[in-house]
């Protein structure tokens, strides 16, 4: 039985690692929406 757990280090951009073309723009557009959600959050 093999128990060594394969991994990859990640880039810092999930989008990049998933080989995506316009990955600095999806990551840029999520980390946007998040900002949006948590200042609405604090308006509460």
């Amino acid at each position: 039985m093999n128990n060594k757990i394969e991994f990859e280090e990640s880039s810092g951009n999930v989008f990049a690692d998933l080989g995506l073309e316009n990955a600095e723009e999806l990551q840029t557009r999520g980390l946007v929406g998040f900002h949006v959600v948590e200042l609405l959050k604090k308006k509460r």
